[in-house]
């Protein structure tokens, strides 16, 4: 379901399903939203990069806008209202689809845009940390968290 769609939900992260960045806030807040329903079995999924830049645009500008000021999200204490960070994280390896480059790039193009200085970030298993396009997508992230 597109973040357009979804429904506001009391927490503390926001975030997509694999492979689509996280914005994480700090707060009340948890508004969990599914970019794709599953991962398609036996290979990576297909990351639809302009609908990425779409959708975090869109939650950038109302984490930037009108989102504090609707309930639940009004409760959250003032200096608590912000995006903690950007990351591409979830279920499985984020690295793995052949778009993830591209997304880096175009999530750091919209961050600098409406959210500089939030870091953005990749939380990865290191699996493909070997491979050339993964570590040219390392130079668009502030921050790479091997687990």
């Amino acid at each position: 379901m597109p973040l357009s769609q979804a429904r506001d939900r009391p927490g503390t992260t926001i975030r997509y399903d694999r492979p689509w960045p996280a914005a994480s806030t700090t707060g009340t807040i948890d508004a969990s939203w599914t970019r794709t329903a599953t991962s398609t079995p036996g290979g990576p999924s297909r990351v639809d990069v302009p609908g990425l830049v779409a959708e975090l645009e869109n939650l950038l500008r109302r984490a930037n806008g009108d989102l504090w000021s609707r309930p639940p999200f009004d409760t959250v204490a003032p200096d608590l209202r912000r995006v903690a960070d950007i990351a591409f994280a979830g279920d499985g390896e984020p690295t793995t689809p052949p778009e993830f480059s591209a997304a880096a790039r175009a999530a750091r193009e919209a961050r600098d845009r409406l959210a500089p200085g939030v870091p953005l970030r990749l939380l990865t298993n290191a699996t493909l940390l070997h491979k050339d396009r993964v570590r040219a997508a390392l130079a668009e992230l502030d921050a790479a968290v091997c687990a």
